[in-house]
C-alpha cells in the first residue's frame, strides 16, 4: 500500500501553496527532516521537510502547480520498495514507519453552523456549504458569511459599473502575495475594532548602551540595531501584561467565541521585500539577551532575503513590530495582523526638547504608536502596556549577552 505526502498548513492563514521546486528525485532514500521541496505560500517561500524515512515513488504535484492545503503532492514508495533500499536489519523499522499514515484527518460531513448564521447566509445569498469556516473547529461564523456576501455583491455588480471603476491604462495584476496582503488587511480593519495609543519616549540610555557594546559584538559578526532593544522591551512588557499576549477566537455574534492568552511571547517583525510584506517570528525573545536577539533577527531577515524560511519561522506570532524609523518617518499607525491583539509602529529617532530637572535639554526621542484589538483589551490595559514599554526603553537594566 502506498501513502501520500500532503501539503501541510505552513501558516495560520494558509489555504493553498505553489510547488516552487522539488529538491529531491524519485526513488532515492530520504531521511526524515531532509528538505524535499520549496513551497511558495502567501507570504514567503518555505522549505518542506520529509515527514518520515523513506523514498518518493512519484510526484503528484508538478513544479509551479498551485495546490490546496491537505492535498496529496507526492506518493511514497510501498513498504517493499523501501525495504529494498536498506539493509535487512533496518528494513523492518523502515516498514513500520512507512505503515504509519501521514496527516490522515477524516473530515466530518456535518457542516458546523448555527441557525442564526444559516438565516444570515440566506439573507446574503451565500451558499454556506461551499465555505471554509474560520471559527473554532472549522465552524462557519458571521465573519465568514459577511466576507462571502461581499464577494457575491461584487459578482452581481453590472459590468458597465465595473468597467467604469477600472483604471484607463497601466493596471497591474496583483501578485499572489499582494492579493493576500490586501485580503488580510481588509479583514483586519473590517472585523477588528482597533484603537491606537501614541507615546513619545526618550531613548538616550538605550542608545548609549548600544554604542558601548556594538563594537565588541561586531567582532563576533553581530550587527546590533536599535530594533533589537525594541524586540526585547516589547517582549518584557508583554510578559508583564499577559492580557495583550492574546487572541480573540471566533465571532462576537457566536456564543462559543472566546479569548485565549498565549503561554509564550513570540514577536513578529515586519520585513519589506520586493514581493510584499513578510513577518518572520522570533520565538520567546523575553528569554534571550540583546546579543542573542540580534543574532536571531539577522538569521530571520537573511532567510527572508534568501527565500529560505521554514514553516515555523512564520508561525506562532503573538505581537508584531513594524519599524519605519530607517525611512525617516516621524510616526504612523499600523494595522493589526490577525489573530494577534496588537502591533507597534515605530518612527524615526529625532532630537527633541525634554524637560530634565527643570531644564530643557535635547534628547534622542522616538514616537511609538500601539494599535490594539478592543475586543481583547480596553484602553487602560493598553495604556499600562505602553507605559511599561516606555519605562523599559528608558531603563539601563538589560540582559546584554
Amino acid at each position: 500500500m502506498q501513502e501520500s505526502i500532503r501539503l501541510p498548513k505552513m501558516e495560520l492563514s494558509m489555504e493553498e501553496g505553489r510547488i516552487q521546486k522539488w529538491l529531491v528525485t524519485a526513488g532515492i532514500f530520504i531521511k526524515k527532516g531532509e528538505i524535499i521541496a520549496e513551497i511558495e505560500t502567501d507570504k514567503a517561500v518555505v522549505e518542506l521537510e520529509m515527514p518520515q524515512d523513506g523514498s518518493i515513488l512519484s510526484f503528484i504535484a508538478k513544479e509551479g502547480e498551485l495546490v490546496p492545503v491537505g492535498s496529496a503532492i507526492a506518493e511514497l514508495a510501498s513498504n517493499s520498495a523501501i525495504s529494498s533500499e536498506v539493509n535487512a536489519a533496518s528494513s523492518n523499522a523502515q516498514t513500520e514507519k512507512a505503515a504509519t499514515p501521514i496527516i490522515t484527518a477524516a473530515l466530518s460531513e456535518r457542516i458546523a453552523i448555527s441557525p442564526a448564521a444559516r438565516r444570515r447566509a440566506r439573507e446574503l445569498g451565500v451558499d454556506y456549504t461551499k465555505l471554509k469556516g474560520t471559527g473554532p473547529r472549522g465552524r462557519i461564523v458571521f465573519r465568514d458569511l459577511e466576507l462571502a456576501g461581499q464577494a457575491v455583491m461584487a459578482a452581481v455588480q453590472p459590468e458597465t459599473e465595473l468597467k467604469s471603476n477600472l483604471p484607463i491604462a497601466g493596471g497591474q495584476p496583483l501578485s499572489k502575495m499582494r492579493r493576500t496582503i490586501a485580503k488580510r488587511l481588509l479583514e483586519s480593519v473590517n472585523t477588528i475594532p482597533q484603537f491606537s495609543i501614541k507615546k513619545s519616549v526618550d531613548v538616550s540610555k538605550a542608545l548609549e548602551i548600544k554604542q558601548v557594546i556594538q563594537g565588541s559584538l561586531a567582532k563576533s559578526g553581530i550587527k546590533l540595531t536599535f530594533t533589537d532593544f525594541l524586540i526585547s522591551a516589547v517582549a518584557q512588557a508583554l510578559n508583564k501584561h499577559r492580557s495583550l499576549n492574546a487572541s480573540f477566537i471566533g465571532s462576537p455574534y457566536d456564543a462559543d467565541c472566546f479569548i485565549v492568552e498565549h503561554p509564550d511571547v513570540n514577536i513578529g517583525l515586519a520585513v519589506s521585500t520586493d514581493a510584499g510584506l513578510v513577518v518572520p517570528v522570533l520565538h520567546k525573545p523575553d528569554e534571550l539577551s540583546i546579543a542573542s536577539i540580534a543574532r536571531l533577527r539577522m538569521s530571520k531577515i537573511d532567510s527572508v532575503r534568501k527565500q529560505s524560511l521554514k514553516a515555523e519561522d512564520l508561525q506562532g506570532g503573538t505581537f508584531t513590530i513594524s519599524n519605519l524609523g530607517m525611512l525617516d518617518v516621524d510616526e504612523f499607525q499600523a494595522i493589526i495582523n490577525p489573530p494577534e491583539a496588537g502591533i507597534l509602529a515605530v518612527g524615526s529617532i529625532r532630537q527633541a526638547p525634554v524637560l530634565i530637572d527643570g531644564k530643557l535639554e535635547f534628547r534622542p526621542t522616538l514616537i511609538l504608536t500601539g494599535t490594539f484589538d478592543h475586543r481583547v483589551v480596553d484602553g487602560a490595559a493598553a495604556a499600562r502596556f505602553m507605559q511599561t514599554l516606555s519605562e523599559q526603553l528608558q531603563s539601563d537594566e538589560w540582559i546584554l549577552v
